[in-house]
């Protein structure tokens, strides 16, 4: 049967009518330009704004509010009506300073993204969200070397108790930094001068392929159902990562290089249980963190501990994957856990460090009123064990055996561990030698693992040479 042209014009026209009607609105870009714009224009291309902090504080983003006090969730009011950025909106942002951003009491109905220009570098002092839902945030440079700050973190997203709750922010593709160079601080630096990273209370937030670095906390969440993932933390004076909510996954984070400038147990990863109540379904994979990647300033070197998870309980948790190079006791130490599973991990002395006492260990053992678990699972792992409580079951994990001055035994493990390579050598004792039950399919470089399954966070790959002709000369 033939189309009628009629009627295909009929149905197109009906869309265009629909599409256009008052229940539907187009996604529209708008444009901010701290060095050719002004406060009077309109927001296009060729006459974009000003700076950021000035479309916030001219009221141009229609949105709505928590009706406050805050008491129930989806009780919200309009916020600045007929304003010209709208729900879906996109603002990009041209190179220049935007100023010192507070993005408060703003509920979107849907994403309005916030976004740096093709080639373009815009930078913050501080960014803040309050009682705000339903944001995007990429590619800014957020540092107080640009502006005035009043935040202790460079990016913060709050709830707040009158205000209301924030959620659903995503943070992706940013820069955030104290000071481009850490270098030469003294401890009165860093003490004077240090920020921390990103902050989130925000459920269902997703912060991700950022990279922080010369702070003082890397990135801590507070709220449920974040997911954290493929972020650079480097050069920190407190706990890179802070995973306090529940159902929280923090996976492919890099960590790196800690200074001693106070009191603070520094960690790699730490989470400890508030009021009493226990903190759930966190997953932490295919993480790394290393005691000393090319430290800037080995005098203020701190022996940070790794993932270090000490006033439980830790319900359902889920540690699988990472690579913990650390000079200190506590490599993966869990205290009070239930059906918690520590997998196919590696967890090693850094080779470069001899001058202190300290191998990191693997330990899963009692809550600190000394109650035991249950149903805890401890396999396939590489390092010193120390799981010292009942509830766990204990298999396939290989302890190379060193000690803080001697190394030596790594070199039967690891191609070449002083060059931070980790991954496993054809002859070494973990390959082959795991179990698959409860296992990952696929190691930290997401390669997938064949049978038999090895131990250890990498899956032995062996290296395959191009085929070289051979040339022979008369």
């Amino acid at each position: 049967m033939k189309s009628n042209p009629t009627h295909l014009f009929l149905l197109t026209a009906c869309a265009l009518i629909y599409l256009s009607g008052p229940g539907v609105s187009l996604a529209a870009n708008f444009y901010i330009d701290p060095i050719n714009g002004d406060s009077e224009n309109s927001g296009t291309q060729a006459a974009p704004w000003r700076t950021l902090q000035q479309v916030i504080e001219d009221d141009l983003i229609e949105s709505h509010a928590w009706r406050r006090p805050y008491y129930s969730f989806g009780d919200t009011e309009p916020r600045n009506q007929g304003a010209p950025v709208k729900a879906g909106d996109t603002l990009i942002l041209m190179s220049g300073y935007h100023g010192k951003v507070n993005i408060h009491k703003y509920v979107n109905t849907s994403t309005i993204h916030v976004k740096a220009g093709a080639g373009q570098t815009p930078t913050l002092s501080q960014l803040h969200f309050q009682a705000s839902a339903n944001w995007s945030v990429s590619g800014l440079t957020i540092s107080p070397i640009y502006g005035d700050i009043d935040e202790s973190s460079l990016l913060r997203i709050e709830s707040n108790s009158f205000n209301g709750p924030s959620h659903n922010i995503t943070v992706q593709d940013n820069e955030l930094f104290s000071a481009t160079d850490v270098s030469n601080w003294s401890v009165a630096n860093w003490l004077e001068r240090r920020k921390s990273g990103i902050s989130v209370d925000a459920d269902n937030s997703l912060i991700a392929n950022n990279t922080i670095r010369n702070i003082a906390f890397g990135i801590t969440v507070s709220s449920d159902n974040v997911t954290v993932r493929n972020n650079r933390v480097i050069n920190f004076s407190g706990d890179a990562l802070r995973g306090l909510g529940n159902y929280g996954l923090f996976e492919y984070n890099f960590v790196a290089n800690a200074f001693k400038v106070d009191g603070n147990h520094d960690d790699g990863f730490q989470s400890w249980s508030r009021d009493g109540k226990p903190v759930v379904g966190m997953t932490l994979r295919g993480n790394e963190f290393y005691t000393n990647y090319n430290h800037p300033n080995p005098a203020l070197l701190s022996n940070f501990q790794g993932i270090g998870c000490f006033d439980g309980f830790y319900n359902n948790w889920l540690i699988e994957n990472n690579l913990v190079a650390v000079s200190h006791w506590h490599g993966i130490s869990v205290y009070g856990a239930n059906n918690t599973r520590i997998i196919n991990n590696t967890v090693v002395d850094d080779p470069r460090h001899t001058d202190d006492p300290m191998v990191p260990w693997i330990r899963l053992t009692t809550h600190k009123n000394n109650t035991h678990g249950i149903n805890n699972v401890v396999r396939n792992n590489i390092g010193k064990l120390a799981s010292t409580t009942l509830g766990v079951t204990l298999d396939h994990n290989f302890d190379p055996g060193v000690a803080a001055d001697d190394h030596s035994n790594y070199l039967s493990y690891f191609r070449s561990p002083l060059n931070f390579d980790y991954r496993l050598k054809r002859t070494a004792p973990p390959v082959g030698a795991g179990s698959e039950i409860l296992a990952p399919n696929i190691d930290i470089t997401g390669r997938l693992r064949n049978k038999p399954f090895d131990v250890g966070a990498y899956a032995f790959q062996l290296i395959v040479l191009p085929f070289l002709p051979l040339i022979m000369e008369d």
